[in-house]
């Protein structure tokens, strides 16, 4: 991974194929952007209501 400043990030090269994403987003003043699962909606899925970092993998 190359950094050209803080706020721009570039790869060298792709990901492999398949692979997963996660990623944060900052604020100037340090305050991270978090995303709350929903409850599922009367179905069950994994972690409920849990605060997480966007991203999948």
């Amino acid at each position: 991974m190359e950094k050209e400043n803080a706020n721009n990030v570039f790869f060298e090269q792709a990901p492999e194929p398949g692979a997963g994403v996660t990623f944060a987003l900052i604020s100037p003043d340090g305050m991270v952007l978090m995303q709350q699962r929903d409850d599922g909606n009367g179905r069950v899925i994994p972690y409920p209501n849990h605060w997480c970092i966007p991203g999948s993998s």
